[in-house]
Order: C-alpha cells, then sequence, then structure tokens
C-alpha cells in the first residue's frame, strides 16, 4: 500500500470521526439530553440522521411530486367508556368522537425501516402523521426507528440496506410484533387494499418479526384473499422502494402515553367499518366446533407484567365451571371459534382480548387489571358489536402517584363471585 494511500485513508478516519463528535454535540443540543444516554443508548453514530417530522397533509403542499392519492375519504371515528361498576353497564353506548382522514397513497422512490411506522422521503422530510394527530401533547412516540425526538425534529437510526424494491405494499410497521397492534393497526388497512384492487403481482412487505408467531401468519394468510407474494423485512433496518403503496392506519392507536393518569376514552378511536370488515372477514372461518361457554383467559404462561392472585380467582371460578383456556395454545381458527362461542369469558388484561373482536353479541366479558385507567381499547371494541364489557381493578391501588400499566396487582375474589352470581 502506497504512502499517499495511507494518508488519505487515515484522513477520512480522522474527518469521519470529527463528523461523529459533531453530530453527538448537535444531538445534545437539540434534544436536549444527557451525555450519558447518548452513550448508552448509541453503539454506532454511522446509521443516525438527523429528519423533520411531515404529514400528509403538509406534504400535498410542499412536496407533492413525491406521492399521489389513490384514496382518500373522510371516516368518522368512535370510542366508549370503560365500565367499572356493573349498574352503569347497560347505559353503555358508542360515542362519535371526530371525522378523520383515512388514505392510501403511492410514494416515490423513499425508504421504510423495518418495525416502524416512519416513511423517509426527500428533503430530511419523515411521514409520521401520528405526531400532527396528538394536539394535546399526551402521547410519547416510542417507535423502532426514532432514537430521540423534540418537537418536529427526530433523530433516526437504522441500518441501510442494498436492498431495493421496484413495487411493495407496506404492512409493516411499530409494535407489529404485538398481537393487539398487530390486528388492530396493520392487518386492519385490509379493508383499505381489497377495495382497491392493486394489480396482484405487487408483493407485501411484512415486519421479519411476525413470522415468528404461527397466529400471525394465520391471520395474514386468511386475509391475504388473492395470495399476494409475503417478502419479510428486517426490524431497524432501511430499505429503498421505488414505487411505495402505503395506507395510513383507519384506528388512532397512541404508542404510549406520557401521563397514565390523563388518559381519556376518547384518547384511542377505532373506525368502525374497518372493523366490522376484519370481523366479518374472520368469522366466516369459525368452525361447528364445541368449545367452553364459560372460559377464564389465563395469564401463567404470559410474560411476568401484570401478574396477579391467579390461582385465587381460577378457585371461585370454578365453582361456576369456568374452564380454562391458553388462548396462544390455539390455532387462529379455534381461537375465533373460541370466544364467537363463548357466553362468559374473565381474564386478566392483556393480548388475548384483542379477540373480542369475534365474541358473540349477547357475550358477557369481566377484564381484571391494575389500576382504573380510562382507556377505551377494549371497551370500545365492545360496544361496537353489542356485548357487555366490565372492569374490575385492583381497589387498593387507586390513589398511587405513579401508574405503571405493567405493575402486579391483586383482584378481591369476593368481588368476582359477587359480579358472577348478579350477572347470571
Amino acid at each position: 500500500m502506497s504512502y499517499n494511500l495511507i494518508k488519505v485513508i487515515l484522513k477520512k478516519l480522522f474527518l469521519k470521526k470529527i463528523l461523529i463528535q459533531f453530530l453527538k454535540l448537535r444531538i445534545l443540543f437539540i434534544f436536549k439530553i444527557s451525555t450519558s444516554k447518548i452513550l448508552k443508548d448509541f453503539i454506532s453514530f454511522k446509521d443516525a440522521e438527523i429528519r423533520f417530522f411531515e404529514n400528509i397533509h403538509n406534504l400535498k403542499l410542499i412536496n407533492p411530486e413525491q406521492f399521489i392519492y389513490i384514496e382518500n375519504s373522510l371516516i368518522p371515528l368512535f370510542y366508549s367508556n370503560p365500565i367499572f361498576d356493573l349498574k352503569d353497564i347497560k347505559s353503555n353506548k358508542i360515542i362519535k368522537s371526530i371525522d378523520f382522514i383515512k388514505y392510501t397513497a403511492i410514494f416515490y422512490k423513499v425508504e421504510i425501516i423495518g418495525g416502524s411506522n416512519l416513511i423517509l422521503l426527500n428533503n430530511k422530510k419523515v411521514l409520521y402523521d401520528l405526531k400532527f394527530i396528538d394536539k394535546q401533547k399526551k402521547y410519547k412516540f416510542i417507535d423502532e426507528g426514532i432514537k430521540f425526538y423534540r418537537d418536529n425534529i427526530c433523530l433516526i437510526e437504522a441500518k441501510k440496506t442494498n436492498i431495493n424494491f421496484k413495487k411493495a405494499i407496506y404492512l409493516g410497521g411499530n409494535f407489529s410484533w404485538n398481537y393487539y397492534h398487530y390486528i388492530y393497526e396493520i392487518l386492519i388497512k385490509f379493508e383499505q387494499i381489497d377495495s382497491l384492487e392493486l394489480d396482484s403481482e405487487i408483493p407485501f412487505l411484512l415486519d421479519k418479526e411476525c413470522e415468528k408467531f404461527s397466529q400471525f401468519m394465520e391471520l395474514f394468510n386468511l386475509l391475504n384473499k388473492g395470495k399476494r407474494k409475503i417478502i419479510f423485512i428486517d426490524k431497524g433496518k432501511r430499505y429503498f422502494i421505488n414505487e411505495l403503496y402505503y395506507s395510513s392506519c383507519p384506528n388512532i392507536i397512541p404508542p404510549e402515553f406520557i401521563n397514565n393518569k390523563k388518559i381519556q376514552p376518547k384518547d384511542v378511536l377505532y373506525d368502525l367499518k374497518s372493523l366490522t370488515y376484519i370481523r366479518d372477514n374472520l368469522l366466516k372461518y369459525a368452525l361447528k366446533k364445541k368449545f367452553p361457554k364459560r372460559i377464564y383467559l389465563s395469564r401463567k404462561k404470559a410474560s411476568n407484567r401484570r401478574k396477579f392472585n391467579e390461582d385465587e380467582i381460577i378457585k371461585i371460578l370454578e365453582k361456576y365451571k369456568f374452564i380454562t383456556v391458553f388462548p396462544e395454545n390455539y390455532s387462529i381458527i379455534d381461537q375465533i371459534t373460541l370466544f364467537n362461542n363463548a357466553e362468559f369469558i374473565i381474564g386478566g388484561t392483556g393480548a388475548a382480548f384483542s379477540n373480542l373482536l369475534f365474541c358473540n353479541n349477547s357475550c358477557k366479558i369481566i377484564c381484571l387489571t391494575n389500576y382504573k385507567i380510562m382507556i377505551s381499547i377494549f371497551s370500545t371494541i365492545a360496544s361496537s358489536f353489542g356485548f357487555d364489557l366490565l372492569y374490575v381493578y385492583d381497589e387498593n391501588k387507586v390513589n398511587a402517584n405513579k401508574i405503571n400499566i405493567h405493575n402486579s396487582y391483586k383482584i378481591n375474589p369476593k368481588k368476582i363471585e359477587k359480579i358472577i352470581k348478579e350477572w347470571l
């Protein structure tokens, strides 16, 4: 290797080191974060980039050449208050909140990040509609692509790949590996996609994380009527797409809240048309198969989050012929059938309650939870399809100063027995 070549390489390495230090200082200044957090959260700065949040409405004005709408409609969104007292159960109703723009668009020459809701545009812009929905600044924007954010500036970090796609439909996104988010933020888009009758040769891009769960792929394949090809992409990696077909989420589901005490029912909103579309298209696969009418959804095989005195509750439920089930052990078609056949369901809040979408309208449900939080993720689904859902919480935690939804809790077994007697 020549002396001059060595000099050039050393010079480039030196300049790169200087640029990295400059980027660190810029991040500290812009995002007002500590040096220790920078060191903790970053392994390398080579994939980090400062960008500016943008929404689809502004994009139409400032960068119209990068996308075109192929569907754009105003839809009503709804919520229903969670019920914590049996005497209020019959007074509950579905409430219209706002009109919301739902769209499908083609984006040209953009990048996506596996496991992220971000679309990387020209001019250092990044499409992230959810940021502009949060008028009251209540959301915490957790996303695979976002390292830090402040106001409309964000720092993204994702490994670049040399993989390019000519055309693709993106059905990945933030928390795609979580059953609830997978159904209500990703699969929910099938209603829009199916209505457009796009070229069957255009493949789906789906997060590789989803492939790990057989039930996730069962659900996807049931809804993928045209058997469109699926290409899996890696979490945290960037992909270039020459022509990206992208549908906005018709539901408003914040990734997380800054303060759980300030959650209101109208913070989570649903498009009832999309819910009905998914429900109808999956219920037709329900089997003529006998399952228990009274079921308890056990969390014994779930994570350590939201643990409670389950054995005490099961002991009470056995007196009333409830059968303990582990939904994760069932195929998706069996889960659909199990929930659709049930007359009474009890369980600790968690991903399994996403299957309430399949319940019949005479079903009664008790959801056990740690705090009295006014979140409507399950109550709206229940009200939309005419069945009753009651929350029972740990009353010793009512006055807790700091609410952590993943805390363990204790349910009063006598209260559960009293409700069952009244309801039956």
